[in-house]
């Protein structure tokens, strides 16, 4: 009777300490410059402080330490910069962590989840000048996050067989290139969209040819100036069209 009392005694304690973050799960997608809520669920007593690690890494506590438990959520907002300031978009590692000042050594961690400079979207572009015309139009809207999805994130080089080659790469990470577009593009409008022939004669490998890579050249005010710009793109296996790079020249 006795060691059963204390076996029921260590597993109601154990079963009291039992805590659990409900939220971010393994799903959450978080934004950067966005609130949501963290929730948890538990019987502790008492103020917690609340941590993010980001890689494993400590990234301080978001909060004064004295949310107290029973209040089971926290509204967060993510600075921007949290994770685009390390000089990448996303990262997949991120955990919250729950514990007490007074006893750091016992904490309770989240499920691994997402915190991303930009929202993900499913940009539909059935063709170059859908997609041409989304991005000029995002731009002059103020959505950065669809005219980035525009952006192929792909380093692409191509070797042709006789040495020459060509290449693309990724525009600046997102916190960065927003804060281009927002210093150099006060006003935006597109003009015209005409495409160019990018491959001629006969070669052993085109490499354009082969990729389905189209060029287009865009008329456009900037800034209330007319300019021209040279963009290429490819579609994907979903059947929408990315930009590749835009440039000033062929």
């Amino acid at each position: 009777m006795g060691v059963f009392l204390v076996f029921l005694l260590i597993f109601s304690l154990s079963y009291a300490q039992h805590v659990k973050i409900i939220s971010p799960d393994r799903n959450s997608f978080w934004v950067e410059g966005r609130s949501y809520k963290i929730k948890w669920k538990g019987d502790i007593k008492g103020k917690i402080c609340i941590s993010v690690l980001m890689g494993g890494k400590d990234r301080g506590t978001i909060n004064d330490c004295k949310t107290d438990f029973s209040q089971k959520s926290f509204i967060w907002k993510i600075p921007e910069g949290f994770v685009t300031g390390f000089g990448i978009n996303m990262e997949n590692s991120m955990r919250i962590i729950l514990f007490r000042r007074d006893n750091p050594e016992k904490f309770y961690k989240s499920d691994f989840f997402t915190i991303s400079g930009y929202e993900l979207k499913d940009i539909t572009a059935k063709s170059p000048e859908e997609a041409i015309k989304l991005y000029f139009d995002s731009i002059s809207e103020g959505d950065f996050d669809t005219a980035y999805n525009i952006l192929s994130k792909c380093k692409i080089i191509i070797k042709q067989p006789d040495g020459e080659g060509f290449g693309y790469t990724p525009p600046p990470v997102f916190l960065e290139w927003k804060r281009q577009i927002k210093t150099f593009v006060k006003n935006i409008k597109l003009l015209d969209i005409k495409e160019l022939k990018i491959y001629s004669g006969k070669k052993e490998c085109i490499g354009e040819k082969v990729l389905g890579i189209r060029r287009f050249k865009v008329k456009l005010i900037l800034n209330s100036k007319k300019e021209d710009r040279f963009i290429d793109l490819i579609k994907g296996t979903d059947g929408n069209y990315r930009i590749l790079g835009i440039g000033t020249g062929p």
